[in-house]
């Protein structure tokens, strides 16, 4: 952030990386093969077709954060990592720090269907779910909640 007034980084490592993985049906409703400024690139178009194929992946590709998808843990699951290790170890503090502040308008499941009400104009669509979806983010929680965590290999 130095460039943009803020604060450099104590350790020297600068960078940020956020993962992104959706199921492969998606990624053709959700994502497009993108130029700078995310014109569409025609020439990777399917994008699911271009990035099962065996040549060099190269460019840009633009992702639309859907609710539909993005909020269902099945479907879509992030992951973030920070080369500075200390923002990096702090990470989970903030996001504690975070949710503890949303659970006024999140933490019970009435709350989360009224926020979902007003995301989708009103009316639920039918694969929703108010069901707390961090149990199945990580192991521990996942095994605490006697569920199994999938594997990457689940997504095919």
């Amino acid at each position: 952030m130095g460039p943009f007034g803020g604060k450099r980084s104590s350790s020297g490592h600068e960078g940020h990386l956020l993962q992104i993985f959706l199921k492969r049906n998606l990624v053709d409703k959700y994502c497009y093969a993108s130029l700078p400024y995310g014109v569409p690139d025609d020439g990777r178009h399917p994008l699911q077709k271009y990035l099962s194929g065996n040549g060099v992946m190269e460019g840009q590709v633009r992702i639309v954060v859907h609710p539909s998808a993005f909020l269902q843990s099945s479907k879509v699951r992030m992951y973030t990592y920070s080369a500075d290790e200390r923002f990096h170890t702090s990470r989970s503090q903030f996001q504690d720090q975070l949710t503890a502040l949303l659970k006024t308008v999140l933490g019970t499941e009435a709350l989360r269907t009224k926020a979902a009400k007003g995301i989708f104009g009103g009316t639920l669509p039918a694969w929703f779910e108010a069901q707390d979806q961090r149990q199945f983010t990580s192991k521990d929680a996942a095994a605490k909640n006697g569920l199994k965590r999938r594997s990457t290999a689940d997504w095919k």
